[in-house]
């Protein structure tokens, strides 16, 4: 006890075992309390357990390889572990940093923490299975060949993985510029804006599988070529440059995109401002040269031109348009809602906007092998689309949707139940009282293809204080999110 006390003077300080403060001989020298006070630092042994070890992640079905760290909270102890199930010892693998568990294993770690002044801590256990990698299908939906490790209920099979479609709206770097810049106010497109290739990097460090990404939310852009009667005559070759460079960024990064061709902003009527001229989508959908030049000079080339790319596979969807109901009138041709027009649009009635779409969607799939869907405002027109041939389903939710149409209940109380539906736009912010982690949670346990937040540069929405949520759903949920 001699020995002991003289090594907790040393310290300075109060652990179980060296009685009262350290460094300070309080104690009686006399044998009796000598005797007291050898059992009750006996006692304080057998009575501090070290904290148990954290298996971080806490297993499951990986996508990959998977880095994997120890902790405890205990100072000064020393975490053993092993990676076959058996019970660990002090001749165990001591912990001293992270590792990986790679390539095709199924591994049960367990870990116990030791201190050589303490009971050592309960065991932790974590089981990781790490899917048998497979060689990629040679078409984009050829699965005859290919068992998928983690197919989840209600997913988006692309490259023959149905998974949860995970990720955010980027929605884009420079407005109506990103695929064909905007010489005129000095903005260029992806393939000459450094910081995009930043910015999606940062989407894919936070988890992200898929990217929304609007290629024209209206025509104020260099993407794409008018004559003098504001008919369509090609795309430019900064447009097509740009394509390949988003694609070739996603290959990069291991994601995935999903771009939206046009929005309801885009029914606008024609403008000039600063030099510029946007014009106006609605004149189109009433002039049928106009449409079929749309459709043949703009529309197909884009879907050949992603086609074409060596990239083609990271391109998982087109969104036809976003939330077209903005732009439209009228009632619902399935179902017995309205169509409120918004303040300075051009509208159309639904059989024009269905008419359109389906155009739309007909000139995409006779180029390109993508998915395609529609991102529709609200989930109140849920069948609104439901005549287009699409591959998924996509809705729109905000405060103003969750009042009436709550995001607590799966696409079959809705009554869809014959297309995957994702959750194409959310607040990164959680709803009024409602986290992001809940909303998450609460979409894939539903039933739900996918989640999308809205919006990595959009301020109102904080990416930078909320991505940190879109991370951790990520890791907690590893292979069924990653594509």
């Amino acid at each position: 006890m001699k020995t002991l006390r003289l090594v907790c003077a040393a310290l300075s300080l109060t652990v179980a075992g060296c009685g009262n403060t350290l460094g300070r001989n309080q104690r009686s020298k006399d044998p009796v309390k000598a005797t007291q006070n050898a059992a009750t630092d006996a006692t304080l042994n057998l009575t501090s357990v070290v904290a148990t070890p954290v298996i971080t992640p806490h297993g499951g079905v990986m996508a990959g390889p998977t880095t994997v760290s120890l902790s405890t909270v205990t100072p000064r102890s020393t975490i053993y572990y092993t990676l076959n199930g058996t019970t660990p010892t002090k001749q165990s693998t001591p912990y001293a940093k992270a590792f990986t568990l790679g390539g095709t294993q199924n591994v049960t770690i367990k870990a116990i923490a030791y201190h050589n002044m303490m009971t050592p801590s309960a065991m932790a256990s974590a089981v990781f299975s790490i899917p048998t990698p497979l060689p990629p299908p040679t078409t984009p939906n050829d699965c005859s060949t290919y068992i998928d490790p983690c197919p989840v209920a209600g997913g988006v099979t692309w490259q023959c993985k149905k998974r949860f479609m995970y990720g955010v709206n980027y929605n884009w770097h420079n407005f109506g510029a990103d695929f064909g810049g905007l010489a005129a106010w000095s903005q260029t497109g992806v393939a000459a804006t450094p910081a995009v290739e930043s910015e999606i990097a940062d989407m894919k460090a936070q988890g992200a599988s898929v990217i929304r990404w609007s290629v024209f939310p209206d025509f104020r852009g260099d993407g794409i070529k008018f004559d003098a009667t504001d008919t369509p005559t090609s795309l430019s070759g900064t447009f097509v440059a740009d394509l390949n460079a988003a694609l070739a960024l996603a290959e990069k990064y291991d994601v995935y995109l999903m771009l939206d061709v046009f929005s309801f902003g885009s029914f606008a009527p024609t403008t000039t401002s600063y030099g510029v001229k946007t014009r106006s989508l609605y004149p189109m959908l009433g002039d049928s040269t106009k449409l079929q030049a749309l459709l043949n000079q703009v529309i197909k080339p884009m879907a050949s031109a992603a086609e074409a790319s060596p990239n083609k596979k990271r391109l998982i969807a087109w969104d036809v348009m976003n939330e077209p109901e903005w732009a439209m009138t009228g009632n619902d041709l399935y179902e017995a809602e309205t169509f409120h027009c918004n303040a300075g649009l051009q509208c159309v009635n639904h059989a024009q906007m269905e008419s359109f779409l389906l155009s739309m969607t007909q000139a995409l799939r006779s180029q390109s092998t993508a998915l395609i869907t529609v991102g529709s405002a609200a989930i109140k027109w849920a069948k609104a689309w439901s005549g287009l041939g699409l591959d998924f389903y996509q809705f729109h939710t905000y405060d103003w949707v969750n009042q009436w149409y709550p995001y607590t209940k799966s696409p079959a109380q809705y009554g869809i139940t014959d297309k995957s539906v994702v959750m194409g736009e959310w607040p990164l912010t959680g709803l009024t009282g409602v986290p992001p982690s809940t909303m998450l949670s609460s979409f894939l346990s539903n039933g739900y293809g996918g989640a999308m937040g809205w919006a990595v540069t959009d301020p109102s929405y904080s990416w930078a204080t909320t991505k940190g949520y879109i991370k951790d759903f990520s890791n907690k949920n590893a292979c069924v999110t990653q594509y």
